[in-house]
């Protein structure tokens, strides 16, 4: 008996022991079990790469108030645990403190004087709702670099606002991109989602044309995106130089452009020559409009109704069937608007590769085009499938992206959560242009926007008729059953 009793303390003794130095190991080599689908939950190789090569220490100041709803307060205990996560990868180079400015005024005006602004949040007391003064907000300090993160949107990915914003204050010259300006192309606050993104980790500059002066070697990456008037030859020509000497050329182009405020609506070609000068690089974009069965809607005002109705619009297509590629990486979806698409042919020393596609059920129009935005669509007006909208083509010198629509770059910076993906593919194209791949695929981790799979006719009747008689088979089967049982029962009884 005694012996049996020692052996139990032994056991329990080692098993004391095995949890100690498992603890100790854990302590000092930190790891994680993550089993969601994007990896949520453990820090990306970009990241560490960032962490580990941090050469001195940056702070992290988050103003966050304690007292905020609880989807608030999830992503404030997410935030904290991303932080311990930065804090155990980076061996002590990442230094962070939270403070609630709700809890003293020295503290609020320590976070004002940081550029961190207060928003109103909804709560609940006593089943009434009320607004309050909240702060979500981070300051990253390096040296005598600083860089401010205003607001935390629930939706967010944390790590890659976290890391973007180490990378920004840690970053010594950052690449030069250039965006082309004039002939008609989109004033900046059109385009300033995109600018806000690219600036973290490019110097984003205006590139103006002057047929005089001006150098294109200086930029990592030239932009054009959605020009509406001509664009000269020796704009064209001096392209061709800067492709041939290694330059990276992002193209969003608007062959097409719908008026749907004229009256009554139209759709019109939009002749830049940026056709004409692809060709010369074995790439056409048509000038036809797509319309795709899968699609976004607009709002549209009846006569004799005060209320704007939602009806799918054919010309906005959603792109969801993404090619495998570090570009496309975790998209989900991205809405354009008056696309083209784009065909390829092969030419000696250049190599392309398709990035985007419409879907199973797409059609295509040529301009004019007056837009029936009643009309009732049918199958037979979609005979085409899986049509290019963007491409990438190498050669041994150069990179050129190549998107057949303008306007999907095109989101006001309140709209950058709404249609994050749009702004994501963009900068993507940015990233892999300029041969920094590193934080691509962290800004579509986590996304909020996860589309429906889109399934066919004969699916969906599968799907139906199969919810419809199988709860009454399973109920027949079980009545059988039953039956059975009780033939046995009575037949047992009668033996008996």
């Amino acid at each position: 008996m005694k012996q049996k009793v020692s052996a139990i303390y032994l056991s329990l003794v080692l098993i004391l022991a095995i949890l100690i130095v498992l603890n100790i190991l854990f302590t000092r080599h930190f790891t994680r079990f993550d089993f969601t689908k994007d990896h949520e939950y453990t820090l990306s190789k970009a990241t560490k790469t960032i962490l580990t090569n941090l050469d001195a220490p940056v702070t992290i100041i988050v103003y966050f108030s304690k007292k905020v709803p609880a989807n608030l307060a999830i992503v404030r205990r997410q935030l904290i645990s991303t932080l311990e996560d930065f804090k155990a990868y980076s061996h002590g180079k990442i230094i962070f403190k939270v403070l609630d400015p709700n809890k003293s005024q020295e503290i609020e005006n320590q976070a004002m004087r940081d550029g961190i602004a207060p928003v109103l949040v909804e709560v609940r007391e006593k089943d009434q709702a009320k607004q309050q003064k909240a702060y979500m907000g981070i300051v990253v300090k390096y040296k005598d670099k600083k860089d401010v993160i205003q607001y935390i949107a629930p939706n967010s990915s944390l790590e890659y606002l976290l890391a973007k914003s180490i990378k920004k204050v840690t970053t010594a010259k950052k690449p030069v991109i250039g965006i082309l300006q004039g002939f008609d192309t989109p004033p900046d606050p059109r385009i300033q989602a995109f600018i806000d993104e690219l600036s973290s980790l490019y110097d984003v500059q205006p590139l103006i044309f002057d047929s005089t002066k001006y150098n294109l070697d200086k930029y990592k990456v030239i932009a054009i995106i959605s020009p509406h008037q001509k664009l000269p030859k020796k704009l064209f020509a001096d392209l061709d130089k800067y492709l041939a000497s290694g330059g990276r050329l992002f193209i969003a182009d608007d062959e097409v452009v719908g008026h749907l405020n004229s009256n009554p609506p139209i759709g019109n070609s939009n002749p830049t020559g940026i056709q004409k000068w692809l060709k010369k690089y074995g790439i056409n974009i048509r000038q036809s409009f797509i319309i795709d069965n899968r699609c976004a809607n607009i709002q549209i005002q009846q006569p004799n109704f005060p209320l704007p109705i939602s009806v799918p619009f054919p010309y906005f297509p959603i792109i969801s069937n993404f090619a495998k590629h570090p570009i496309t990486k975790g998209l989900e979806a991205v809405i354009m608007s008056f696309a083209s698409p784009i065909e390829f042919k092969d030419t000696n020393g250049i190599k392309f590769k398709p990035l985007a596609y419409t879907s199973e059920l797409t059609g295509l129009e040529s301009p004019p085009v007056f837009f029936a935005t009643f009309k009732k669509w049918s199958k037979a007006d979609f005979p085409y499938h899986n049509l290019i909208v963007g491409l990438l083509a190498e050669s041994k010198n150069w990179k050129m992206i190549v998107f057949g629509d303008g306007d999907f770059v095109q989101l006001p910076r309140g709209r950058r959560f709404q249609q994050s993906d749009n702004i994501s593919l963009a900068a993507n194209s940015i990233d892999y242009l300029a041969d920094d791949m590193g934080l691509m695929s962290l800004r579509t981790k986590g996304i909020s926007y996860k589309p429906l799979k889109q399934l066919n006719d004969s699916t969906k009747a599968f799907i139906k008729y199969t919810n419809f008689l199988l709860p009454i088979v399973l109920v027949i089967l079980l009545g059988l059953f039953k039956a059975h049982l009780n033939s046995k029962k009575r037949k047992k009884l009668k033996t008996n």
